[in-house]
């Protein structure tokens, strides 16, 4: 249950983050972004980009991998427990974490990237490519927890210690991605910075 509820923080995040590349009002730095790739295109090479464009990309990338995360947490929480019907998940519990992510990132929104002065000092592909960064550790959880958690599973023939697995990575590398980030930016969760290699 604990992906279901990270992944339905992720549709927050891609919601709020709508707004913020529509009203960032900084310019973006060349060297402040990363030098990653998507399709094979510098992130960098966007700039200049119309808000709006990148809104349409924004939305297109991340819903699409957003439903293809979900679809694997979906089938990785029925075939952990197959025994377990759709009518069996903790709705409310799913509800209230929804609801408390609303709350955070409505309160993030309007206390750093309004009145903090964050849409002043950032652009609208910084603002484009912080979300895509910060569902990385959903993405590393699905891929190698199931393999340490079939290592360090004591009952992996029905999916526990992958379970198990999934969690430590997910929770682990949320948090280094979550502390990277707020060190670098003061607690400005929008200013994501991530060192080039």
């Amino acid at each position: 249950m604990v992906l279901l509820i990270y992944w339905l923080e992720f549709a927050v995040l891609g919601f709020f983050s709508i707004p913020r590349i529509l009203g960032a009002r900084g310019k973006d730095n060349y060297d402040d972004l990363p030098s990653m790739r998507l399709n094979g295109r510098p992130v960098r090479s966007l700039i200049g980009t119309s808000p709006g464009i990148l809104v349409f990309s924004f939305v297109f990338r991340f819903g699409f991998a957003w439903v293809i995360y979900g679809a694997f947490v979906l089938v990785f929480v029925f075939a952990v427990d197959q025994a377990l019907e759709l009518s069996e998940l903790p709705v409310k519990a799913l509800v209230i974490g929804l609801g408390a992510f609303v709350v955070f990132h409505l309160i993030d929104y309007r206390m750093n990237f309004i009145a903090g002065g964050q849409r002043e000092r950032t652009g609208p592909v910084r603002q484009f490519i912080n979300p895509i960064i910060q569902i990385m550790p959903l993405h590393v959880a699905i891929i190698f927890g199931g393999m340490i958690g079939a290592t360090i599973g004591e009952d992996t023939a029905n999916g526990e210690g992958i379970s198990m697995g999934v969690i430590i990575v997910l929770v682990v590398v949320k948090t280094i991605v979550d502390l990277v980030r707020t060190l670098r930016d003061g607690g400005h969760h929008g200013d994501l910075e991530i060192a080039e290699r």
